[in-house]
């Protein structure tokens, strides 16, 4: 059985960072240099310095990508720019987008999972990661204590019944931006005692297989 647990999400203050769209990136491993640097200049708190960092000639154990990821996160946190929400919960997260001109949405949801051994059989792997990725994600885990890079995951649902309960909270998201790239973001956090109550049971009851694709939660 899944452990899938709601946590204390950190969100950007609006008033604090201005358009949220100046704020967020795609995964770290589709990001070129050139994108790199755009994304510097965009918003001088643009999650970028905290998910996919410059690098430095001079860098060194003291000095480098995740030890400035870990100081800039504890700046923000000091400065407010990034608030913990006071509740745990879980998050109702859509992407709108089109491709090959058709118009697709994803429905995912934002939790906290324990980690289980592979030999366990409770989350499934379907693929080898790259081992470079692998272990600049937990040296940035582990410098900053903080997941930027959360993986996806799929679980079966075949009586739609978390279908249903997150398609109660579809409708008026309390974040919506377009992208650069003119996708469609929504996010809407999941408070209710008796939904959390029904979300951690379900997961309770099924096994996820994970599909390791990566998407960051704070920047959305």
């Amino acid at each position: 059985m899944a452990d899938v647990q709601p946590l204390r999400g950190f969100r950007y203050a609006q008033e604090k960072v201005g358009d949220l769209v100046g704020t967020v990136t795609p995964p770290f491993d589709v990001i070129t240099p050139e994108a790199q640097a755009g994304y510097y200049q965009n918003n001088p708190y643009n999650i970028i310095r905290l998910e996919l960092g410059k690098t430095y000639p001079t860098d060194s154990g003291l000095n480098n990508v995740y030890t400035r990821a870990a100081r800039t996160l504890a700046e923000w946190r000091l400065e407010g720019v990034l608030q913990q929400e006071t509740q745990a919960c879980y998050y109702l997260y859509q992407q709108h987008f089109t491709y090959a001109g058709q118009s697709y949405s994803r429905t995912s949801l934002l939790a906290r999972v324990r980690l289980e051994p592979w030999d366990a059989q409770v989350i499934l792997p379907h693929e080898h990661t790259r081992t470079k990725d692998k272990e600049d994600r937990l040296q940035l885990l582990r410098a900053c204590s903080t997941n930027f890079s959360p993986i996806m995951c799929m679980y079966d649902d075949p009586q739609g019944r978390i279908r249903r309960l997150l398609s109660a909270y579809a409708e008026q998201p309390e974040i919506r931006f377009v992208d650069e790239n003119g996708e469609d973001h929504l996010l809407q956090p999941i408070t209710d005692p008796e939904h959390v109550r029904l979300l951690q049971d379900f997961s309770r009851r099924a096994n996820s297989t994970s599909r390791m694709d990566t998407i960051a939660i704070p920047r959305h």
